[in-house]
């Protein structure tokens, strides 16, 4: 089976997009405007794909797509991509820069340097008895079942001892994925598929509430249910000429 090479945006300043192959588990789902968790140097970052199903430069071993974060649908669809791509080109800016100012500020996840348990347990409970920090670590390590981000480490030690048992093989660096600040919330949400009734329908002369309805919606694209008490009490018609000018009177 063919491997999948997409072209992935990253929000870094550098006016270019890079290569990765998709795993075979997630190459039926990858679309054009998906964001996606990709590794980059030495840390993970959210990049967008641009292109499906490119030729891989020759010479260059592929790193793999982590994980898709847009499911169900793409973060941007063709139309808005090719707007953001002009965009880019336009004002000489990274294409992936200008994708990440078009997203909604803390909806991404990011990944911060962490360390978790290393290669030589034994050793490391050992050093542990004669060092408190290093005690206090490998019993969260194991308690947290996962890595930490350093910034997060019980006791603050110091840079030179991360360093150290990290030589020994205590504990490793590894990237921690951290949540977004901001969760993507999918409410409900009325849209008019066609023009409302002109002419009243109603006794009297009256419009239906239902046809006011219609008519408020009209040209105003999706309205979230929160509008729902304006759904319910849409604007009332005006009363007829032979009314109006009796109230004059």
């Amino acid at each position: 089976m063919t491997t999948t090479v997409i072209e992935v945006a990253i929000p870094v300043p550098l006016r270019t997009a890079f290569h990765y192959s998709v795993p075979r588990e997630l190459s039926s789902q990858i679309r054009v405007g998906q964001r996606v968790m990709v590794p980059f140097g030495r840390r993970s970052l959210v990049g967008y794909v641009v292109t499906l199903d490119v030729r891989p430069p020759d010479g260059i071993k592929l790193r793999s797509v982590s994980r898709i974060l847009d499911e169900e649908h793409p973060t941007f669809d063709e139309p808005m991509l090719s707007f953001l791509r002009w965009m880019a080109e336009y004002y000489h800016a990274p294409f992936g820069e200008t994708l990440r100012g078009a997203h909604p500020a803390g909806t991404n996840m990011k990944s911060v340097p962490g360390v978790a348990l290393g290669p030589a347990p034994l050793l490391a409970d050992a050093a542990a008895t004669g060092d408190q920090n290093l005690a206090t670590l490998l019993y969260s390590l194991r308690d947290t079942d996962g890595p930490i981000p350093i910034r997060d480490l019980p006791g603050a030690p110091t840079d030179a001892e991360l360093r150290a048992w990290i030589d020994q093989g205590f504990v490793v660096r590894t990237p921690v994925n951290v949540k977004a600040r901001v969760d993507v919330k999918m409410v409900n949400a009325y849209r008019a598929l066609a023009p409302a009734p002109a002419a009243p329908r109603g006794p009297g002369g009256r419009h239906l509430k239902r046809d006011e309805i219609h008519g408020w919606l009209v040209g105003k694209g999706a309205v979230s249910t929160r509008h729902r008490r304006r759904l319910q009490e849409p604007r009332r018609s005006s009363p007829p000429a032979r009314q109006r000018r009796c109230a004059r009177q």
